[in-house]
């Protein structure tokens, strides 16, 4: 089985919030499953982001991450 970091894809986004918070969401991916977390859900996802600083805890931010998680599955489906 293929670790996160090689089967990260090479999505390209025209917004450089899109691309740090795609970043940073396959390291949350990876430190998880290295904790032995193999399932979690999109708002787990999102409140590691706010906890590392990376996104705010707004209504609008887990739109746009959202909208960004289901571009990176398109583009991948972990």
């Amino acid at each position: 089985m293929l670790s996160v970091e090689e089967r990260r894809p090479r999505v390209r986004f025209r917004s450089g919030w899109r691309s740090s918070v795609a970043e940073a969401v396959y390291s949350v991916v990876q430190q998880l499953l290295q904790q032995g977390v193999e399932r979690f859900t999109v708002r787990q996802l999102f409140y590691q982001l706010v906890v590392r600083g990376v996104l705010r805890s707004t209504r609008q931010d887990y739109k746009n991450f959202d909208a960004t998680l289901v571009k990176l599955r398109e583009e991948d489906p972990w």
